[in-house]
């Protein structure tokens, strides 16, 4: 029996596979950048980023190999030294070299890996290079969705608050293709109807696929049809996969997140909604799951038949077999240590007599600077740590919330 979604499936990853050679390098770092959020780890489309050999090009490639660094920085895969390269070359074009500044502001992809890589850096001089891009790039005509996504990460203006559609193909795949890697950009965008995702898959399996040499429009369609197959296959019966999506958005719901300044009401204390320990988090992430799962939500239960060693986790999903690991970050250190307890965790509560087979952790950043950098990389290493663990969400803390320094 032929299978078109299968089929569709091969002819992409075929394109994508043979498209890495003769590609630009900007298009190389957009590419990566979208297949390491959407394919699991060991599959070999999943190449590595190559940051030793974009730092080697910045003397005499122009600015394909800072876009490229760019794409590492925002993934998480670039040491200090390639920040650091990054960060100069990015500084000497803006202020002296205007030709190649102005050859980048007009290639999107480009400007995206740029703006992905200084969004993702720390300090007041990434500061001042994404006010001296952004007003470079502003003046320039058009706004696609790379573009508008690019200038919403270095200057948040609500860009990409215009909907895109299903009527173009093109623009909507790659719109559904940048939500996985840029999530927080898209916090206020309203996704696709579930009949518009319905429209689109069916058009993404049957119009002609992008063919060979079109790299970044074939990574786009792969997956933006991966994120469309697994919506429709949950269909009824809530998955794994509806869990990890719905913790995901939990970061675009905390928008109306209640702290207020006055009271509404007269006589009354402001109402303000503080989310301060790992406890709190807890109770949050009940509260959004209970509606759905009932009472297969478990919270800080004794895993049974371990002796001495009795494993308490968190919070669980009876019938999918599901830990789900709450972590409370207070510094920059917290994710460190997180990693390696998460690791520690799991000889527990995935011992013989163990009911449970799988984990999602889940961390609240509540650090007083947010280090958005680290997430991917924190994702990706545990991630590679054992497949049992099938995500990691990390959201940060709602923006109207006081930061810790602040609370006293």
């Amino acid at each position: 029996m032929v299978d078109p979604i299968a089929d569709r499936r091969q002819i992409l990853r075929a394109v994508v596979e043979g498209g890495f050679e003769g590609a630009s390098r900007q298009s190389h770092g957009l590419v990566l950048r979208l297949l390491h959020m959407s394919l699991p780890p060991d599959d070999l489309l999943r190449r590595p980023f190559d940051t030793d050999g974009a730092v080697s090009a910045l003397s005499y490639e122009g600015y394909p190999p800072i876009a490229y660094l760019g794409f590492a920085i925002g993934a998480g895969a670039a040491d200090a030294q390639a920040k650091a390269q990054f960060a100069e070359r990015l500084r000497s074009m803006i202020e002296r070299d205007g030709t190649i500044l102005s050859a980048l502001i007009a290639d999107d992809a480009a400007l995206l890996g740029v703006a992905d890589g200084l969004s993702s850096l720390e300090g007041e001089a990434s500061s001042d290079l994404a006010v001296g891009l952004a007003n470079a790039a502003s003046a320039a005509s058009g706004m696609g969705r790379l573009r508008a996504l690019a200038l919403d990460l270095i200057e948040p203006r609500g860009r990409l608050s215009v909907r895109v559609g299903t009527d173009s193909l093109n623009a909507a795949t790659t719109d559904l293709a940048l939500r996985r890697p840029w999530p927080r950009a898209y916090e206020s965008v309203p996704p696709l109807a579930n009949d518009e995702r319905v429209r689109l898959l069916a058009r993404v399996v049957s119009e002609p696929a992008p063919g060979p040499g079109d790299l970044e429009r074939a990574s786009a369609w792969l997956v933006a049809l991966d994120s469309l197959v697994s919506e429709a296959a949950s269909g009824a019966v809530p998955t794994t996969r509806d869990v990890v999506r719905l913790l995901n958005r939990t970061q675009g719901a905390m928008k109306r997140w209640v702290w207020e300044e006055k009271p509404r009401r007269s006589g009354t204390a402001p109402a303000r909604w503080l989310i301060d320990n790992e406890y709190h988090v807890q109770d949050f992430l009940y509260a959004v799951l209970y509606p759905l799962f009932g009472a297969e939500v478990l919270e800080e239960q004794y895993i049974k038949g371990f002796g001495f060693t009795q494993p308490r986790y968190d919070l669980s999903i009876e019938d999918l077999s599901l830990i789900i690991e709450v972590k409370f970050a207070r510094t920059k250190k917290d994710f460190n240590k997180f990693e390696e307890q998460i690791a520690g965790d799991l000889g527990l509560y995935f011992g013989p007599q163990s009911p449970y087979e799988a984990l999602v952790a889940y961390v609240y950043d509540d650090c007083n600077t947010h280090y958005p950098e680290l997430y991917d990389a924190f994702r990706d290493a545990l991630l590679k740590r054992d497949d049992r663990i099938v995500d990691v969400v990390v959201v940060r803390r709602p923006s109207m919330i006081p930061s810790r320094s602040a609370r006293g």
